[in-house]
């Protein structure tokens, strides 16, 4: 790209920086130490993971920037390129990435991971946990693809329909969290009371202060995904009205020879000028009868 002269924006690098810094500290960092023994790291790592990273993946543009930078084959063949376009049109990734397939992921992944014995798995498991860490980071990247992803997608809901799905979704978020915290079963309480931890809080306390983490945590990256959100909506605008004022449209003039013009303004201003009635003639200049 640097040789053909291309820029690439510093802000997207820093977006890709962000997000795997992110999910190294989530992973390797406190909250994947502590997210064994302690439910209320483990909504830490789990909201990092499954919120944050992926929204600042995807303002990071990879897919755009991965196609920017491959050669595309002229032989007739299949490259990396090719293949990678092959898979975001994929009919699958269609599915998946509609809007309200991706906003129930989301939320459905949260309940269902968390009142069934997945949670447990997770918890107790090496593989268990892996997958868990690998589902969440795909459900919130198609999430954050759909409702501010630049770049090609298999999908383009319009931007009404993004703002509607986000906060639909972030509502039912909210209510989860919210029904999480008043709740009083013990989430993993088999594994949590096997350890018989003798630090730190008790398993109720810390049991609540997870609750509340994963009902306050999610603010942050939806606060992040609207204002990406509006960035693309104002870009998008921007783009059409100069795709619509630079389009070129044919009129008459009294010589009958077509005219290109690109104003709409003066368009605008000429026909009113002609659908206006014309002003009475003076009376020295009338037709004598």
């Amino acid at each position: 790209m640097h040789r053909r002269g291309d820029h690439w924006p510093p802000g997207r690098t820093a977006g890709w920086l962000g997000g795997c810094t992110a999910l190294l500290w989530a992973t390797n960092g406190a909250p994947g130490v502590y997210g064994d023994v302690l439910f209320s790291m483990h909504v830490v790592e789990h909201m990092t993971v499954g919120m944050l990273v992926p929204v600042l993946l995807v303002v990071a543009a990879p897919i755009t920037l991965a196609l920017c930078a491959l050669r595309r084959r002229t032989d007739g063949g299949r490259g990396p390129r090719e293949w990678l376009l092959e898979l975001v049109h994929a009919r699958y990734l269609r599915l998946l990435t509609r809007a309200p397939v991706a906003g129930a992921l989301l939320v459905g992944s949260l309940m269902g991971f968390y009142y069934t014995p997945a949670f447990g798995i997770a918890m107790s498991t090496l593989t268990g946990h892996v997958l868990m860490t690998a589902h969440f980071l795909t459900v919130g990247y198609m999430f954050a693809w759909v409702v501010c992803g630049p770049g090609p997608r298999p999908t383009r809901p319009t931007y009404p329909l993004r703002l509607v799905m986000l906060i639909v979704t972030m509502a039912f978020h909210a209510f989860v969290g919210v029904s999480m915290m008043s709740g009083r079963e013990i989430l993993g309480e088999a594994w949590f009371s096997r350890l018989d931890r003798t630090w730190g809080p008790s398993l109720a306390e810390d049991q609540y202060l997870g609750r509340a983490l994963a009902w306050g945590l999610g603010d942050y990256p939806v606060a992040v995904l609207t204002a990406a959100l509006a960035i693309a909506w104002i870009r998008s605008d921007n783009r059409e009205s100069r795709r619509y004022d630079a389009k070129p449209i044919w009129t008459t003039t009294r010589s009958s020879r077509p005219t290109t013009l690109t104003s709409r303004r003066w368009l605008r201003s000429t026909l009113i000028a002609r659908i206006a009635p014309a002003p009475p003639l003076p009376p020295t200049a009338r037709t004598p009868t």
